[in-house]
């Protein structure tokens, strides 16, 4: 069967049935399609899924057997709900939609390939058993799918997890909103059905083919799909049972309210997938808003270590073992030796210090917000009244002088450099004296009653630090605002103040590489009326992530008053109830720290 030419369209297909008034196949078999020009080597950056348009690459190219279709994994991934499980092969992509349920845990490899920055998945198969219909118009490639209806509800526990089990006549896109706890399909939710959703507090809200279920808020769900049957599980933890006390509106199958109104105790956050173009180019950017006036919403520094500062790990654990609901990777930090680079204030105590005179953001619990650069400036004031400037605190910088580390830090500090000297300075006195060998091959317990000063490259100072002597800690933050915020995170460089944009990566000791380079990055900004957002932006269309100037041109065109460039690159995460939403789970790096959203009372009492 060769393709069939009309209107602008190109069918890929042998049978026929309606749609949208237009003659269309109604399952689409990519190897009884003949090898035709009007299908060879086709491409384009648009898809459509049942009418919606989604933001991906697609091509279309001839092989032995067939012309074979290649989508962008991430349109896959959004348009689909097609899940991406992490791997190591480079050409082919462990996936799970609607898979086969004799296959081990419905998992299936597809061929995979990295084109101009891209990933594509090619999905023949895939289509063919799930009965899709697609067609090429113009750069667009329209997906089609029958509308599936819901069959029937099952409950159930699996390991340590409730589950609940949706069950369907067919293969359905489907999309799982965290924020919003909304899972979206296409297809219908038969009348006599609705009664058992109310039973868990779920809505269910039709739009013409479309349906929300909406989950009562916190849940911490988690929703995949298996075949044969088909279905959706959705899961959540077996402390955070559904309540069953939620009463929908008799009518709600026919309302439609906004996709981001929070149930009424829950504090009001927006996620918004946008895309935003300065000087020209297009990035995807996610965004998050959050009112911290509102009550119950509260921000914190997370961090990977337990009980130290030392210490990596996946932003989504992160937020997990620390409770947060919402959360943004932040400060910088050492790859190699796990130390952090830059400022980490709670509760007016200085877990790690700035540096640099970098971009830091500081609040307090009245939901108020400094963005400005950061400066700390420490001094031993010892009784013979030599004064020695402190270089850094609590921080894996290093340079020559004398450091300070508290137990704020951890039990212990470990020696960064060679030949560091290392004084323990206890009730305000000297008590020794150490000097340590090789990088690392030293640790030094740390008083809780007193602190550590290390001395590296700044032998002069040892006479001055002797058993014995007293001393006092004298230490300014600058500008002398930050003082009165008990709580600050640090990154760099600034991107804009007072509306205008004040890039100067140089000036904050960033390398000219590092000012330079296009990459993913987050962000956060403050909006006039107060509001904080969280900003992730990504790779645009011609696989360039934004540099520096272009973040801070985003976050203007978000309509920030000031905003600070946080870690980025492979960092960048955004994690919303336990879910990585802006990048594909797997591809997100180890961070050392983050900006966590805990919504609801009370405070954690350690996050530690």
């Amino acid at each position: 069967m060769k393709p069939v030419l009309g209107r602008g369209l190109i069918w890929l297909g042998c049978t026929v049935s309606s749609w949208g008034g237009l003659a269309l196949p109604a399952a689409w078999l990519p190897t009884a399609v003949a090898q035709a020009s009007a299908v060879v080597n086709q491409t384009g950056v648009q898809i459509q899924i049942n009418g919606r348009a989604i933001a991906g690459a697609w091509a279309v190219e001839p092989a032995s057997q067939g012309n074979f279709i290649w989508i962008e994994e991430a349109a896959l991934r959004n348009g689909l709900g097609l899940e991406l499980l992490p791997g190591l092969s480079t050409t082919r992509q462990a996936i799970r939609w609607f898979s086969d349920g004799r296959v081990a845990e419905g998992v299936e490899q597809v061929p995979a390939r990295r084109q101009n920055s891209r990933r594509y998945l090619e999905v023949s198969t895939l289509a063919r058993r799930s009965g899709w219909a697609l067609a090429i118009q113009g750069n667009q490639l329209l997906i089609q799918l029958p509308a599936a209806t819901l069959q029937n509800l099952r409950d159930g526990q699996q390991g340590a997890n409730r589950r609940l089990v949706l069950d369907f006549d067919r293969p359905t896109p489907w999309e799982w909103d965290a924020i919003s706890q909304q899972l979206r399909f296409d297809g219908s939710v038969p009348t006599q059905l609705a009664p058992n959703l109310q039973r868990y507090g779920i809505q269910a809200e039709q739009q013409g083919d479309r349906t929300s279920l909406r989950l009562p808020t916190g849940v911490g769900v988690r929703v995949s799909s298996l075949g044969s049957p088909d279905r959706i599980f959705i899961d959540w933890p077996a402390t955070a049972l559904l309540s069953p006390n939620l009463s929908p509106s008799p009518n709600s199958l026919n309302s439609s309210p906004s996709l981001l109104t929070p149930a009424p105790s829950q504090p009001s956050t927006q996620l918004q997938q946008r895309q935003v173009t300065v000087g020209g180019a297009t990035f995807p950017v996610y965004v998050i808003q959050l009112d911290l006036r509102q009550p119950n919403v509260r921000l914190a520094p997370i961090w990977a270590g337990n009980g130290s500062l030392e210490g990596t790990q996946v932003l989504q654990a992160v937020a997990r073992d620390r409770g947060a609901a919402i959360a943004i990777n932040a400060g910088f930090f050492n790859r190699n030796n796990r130390l952090p680079l830059g400022a980490i204030r709670r509760d007016n105590i200085w877990y790690s210090g700035p540096i640099l005179n970098r971009g830091a953001m500081a609040w307090n619990d009245q939901g108020e917000i400094l963005i400005d650069r950061l400066g700390l400036q420490e001094t031993l004031q010892l009784s013979s009244g030599t004064r020695i400037p402190l270089v850094a605190l609590n921080s894996g910088y290093v340079r020559a002088g004398a450091a300070r580390y508290t137990d704020a830090w951890g039990s212990s500090y470990q020696t960064i450099l060679d030949n560091e000297v290392v004084v323990t300075v206890q009730g305000d006195r000297v008590v020794s004296q150490s000097q340590a060998g090789k990088a690392g091959s030293n640790r030094f317990p740390i008083p809780r009653s007193g602190y550590l000063v290390v001395l590296r490259s700044a032998n002069s100072l040892r006479s001055a630090l002797t058993t014995g002597t007293t001393l006092q800690v004298q230490q300014q933050a600058l500008p002398g605002q930050f003082e009165r915020f008990p709580h600050a995170l640090g990154g760099g460089p600034l991107l804009v103040k007072s509306g205008q944009v004040v890039v100067d990566p140089q000036g904050e000791g960033f390398s000219r590489a590092f000012a330079i380079e296009a990459a993913p990055r987050s962000a956060i900004g403050l909006l006039p009326d107060g509001s904080l957002i969280l900003v992730a932006a990504h790779e645009q269309s011609q696989g360039r992530g934004p540099t520096l100037p272009q973040m801070a041109a985003i976050m203007q065109q978000l309509g920030v008053v000031d905003a600070l460039n946080f870690d980025g690159g492979s960092s960048t995460s955004l994690i919303v109830n336990g879910q990585l939403v802006n990048r594909d789970r797997g591809t997100a790096a180890r961070v050392h720290n983050g900006l966590g959203v805990f919504l609801g009372p009370p405070a954690p009492a350690s996050l530690r």
